[in-house]
């Protein structure tokens, strides 16, 4: 869903961004909201809440996309795996986003 916001920036200008706000955002806030209500209410009220999220949930893609790749080159999940053995392939690289998806959670979403 395409959010148009009103957004702050670092200077404290105000300026209109469309930007679709992934899982990793709403995770973020989700979070801040059932364990971090101080901070959260911290964030919503000095205007820098939707700044933060859609930040982590920019973090968040970038670092699932470099674990991904750093992990299919360490278990030689590649196009000739793909070529000789599909479902093989299928399979690793299904597990390798799984193992991705849950470190950045576990490391960038479910801390501070």
């Amino acid at each position: 869903m395409a959010i148009s916001e009103k957004i702050q920036n670092t200077e404290n200008q105000v300026e209109d961004e469309d930007y679709i706000m992934g899982k990793y955002g709403r995770e973020r806030e989700r979070h801040l909201r059932e364990n971090r209500p101080k901070l959260y209410a911290s964030l919503k009220s000095s205007g820098e809440l939707t700044n933060h999220l859609i930040e982590i949930d920019k973090e968040a893609k970038e670092m699932k996309l470099t674990l991904i790749d750093q992990m299919k080159k360490k278990e030689g999940v590649n196009s000739e795996l793909q070529k000789t053995d599909f479902f093989e392939y299928l399979r690793r690289l299904q597990t390798i986003e799984y193992e991705a998806d849950n470190t950045v959670m576990r490391e960038l979403i479910l801390t501070m």
